[in-house]
């Protein structure tokens, strides 16, 4: 069921630091969790065939999902009653600020029926406990872009961009081609865009796309 983005995490998200697994027992019941790093909705149907394929015999397979491309999310009961079991494992997912991530649920009944408020309180606690063991870090929206460079300048943009974004590592230099491409995280964005303008007003910079956010990852026709 495609549910409604939750903009209370708007500014706090995060991303798993490992796919993990957590298993809980309630009534005879077991209740196995696990954490999958997805990007893209398509990624979804492998990782679901990859869980049928580990627990073929399983009773019921809960899952939701949420995807920070178009702020998409989902979730699905797996059979069990409607809203007892999808949407409390998104609601952890949302409440903990997670994004980028699919959490499956595994249950393998165990002959007592636990109810609406039992079930939903099942499938709480074990995505909980899942997103325990996944741990957490920061998920930061990245831009990416390229300029190109006139050759005299070439070696002090590339030391000078270094140094205005901390470090080579947000660079991909090709020297060849007086490209240089970027992958910056988005806080950074003002401070590259005023050194493109001031860069190709000195002569330094000799294209790049003024257009959106910043420039597309595609090198300009030469």
């Amino acid at each position: 069921m495609t549910a409604k983005p939750n903009h209370g995490q708007r500014d706090k998200k995060y991303l798993i630091i490992r796919e993990a697994q957590a298993e809980i027992k309630i009534e005879r019941s077991r209740f196995i969790g696990q954490s999958w790093l997805v990007t893209q909705p398509d990624q979804i149907r492998e990782k679901l065939q990859l869980v049928n394929q580990a627990h073929p015999d399983a009773t019921h397979l809960v899952y939701a999902w949420r995807i920070e491309e178009n702020q998409q999310q989902f979730f699905s009961d797996g059979g069990e009653p409607s809203g007892s079991a999808g949407r409390p494992i998104l609601g952890a997912i949302q409440k903990a600020g997670y994004t980028n991530l699919l959490l499956t649920v595994v249950r393998y009944f165990g002959g007592k029926k636990l109810g609406i408020k039992g079930l939903i309180r099942a499938y709480r606690q074990t995505a909980q406990a899942t997103l325990e063991k996944s741990g957490k870090k920061p998920y930061l929206s990245l831009k990416t872009g390229y300029l190109t460079v006139n050759p005299a300048f070439f070696p002090l943009v590339v030391n000078r961009l270094s140094a205005l974004l901390g470090g080579k590592k947000y660079l991909q230099i090709e020297a060849e081609q007086l490209l240089i491409y970027f992958v910056i995280p988005e806080e950074k964005v003002p401070l590259l865009r005023q050194f493109l303008e001031e860069g190709k007003e000195k002569g330094e910079i000799v294209n790049y796309d003024k257009g959106g956010a910043l420039p597309p990852l595609n090198p300009p026709k030469r």
